[in-house]
């Protein structure tokens, strides 16, 4: 995790990368995460594709997963294709509750929350 933003700040720069892209619902701000992203080690000769809003969750304080937000996010997308060694860097969007202070992002958990990586997004 390199940085994370919310509220108006965030809320900018996503009306900046796209137009059309929907103010947050009531009760509700965005959330970027610019995530740098390193592949370290894979079998032999494969790759990895890596799609920020697909590979990532936003789980709530009190543990309940967040709906994409489905919104165009500002470039650089996390969105590449790593080979062993190489990294890329990238935003993702996130959907929050304004009073939810303590949420986490995810990557590949398992189907029964298992696993996985844990990344404060505070």
């Amino acid at each position: 995790m390199e940085q994370i933003i919310r509220g108006t700040q965030a809320w900018t720069m996503i009306k900046n990368a796209n137009a059309l892209n929907d103010s947050p619902k009531s009760g509700y701000e965005y959330l970027l995460a610019e995530i740098n992203f390193k592949l370290l080690d894979i079998d032999g000769g494969k790759s990895l594709h890596v799609v920020g809003e697909s590979d990532f969750n936003l789980v709530s304080q009190d543990g309940r997963v967040y709906a994409p937000a489905g919104e165009v996010e500002p470039d650089p997308p996390l969105d590449t294709t790593l080979y062993k060694g190489a990294s890329n860097e990238g935003w993702v969007v996130f959907l929050v509750k304004t009073d939810d202070t303590k949420p986490m992002i995810s990557y590949n958990v398992n189907y029964d929350g298992t696993g996985g990586i844990w990344f404060k997004a505070y």
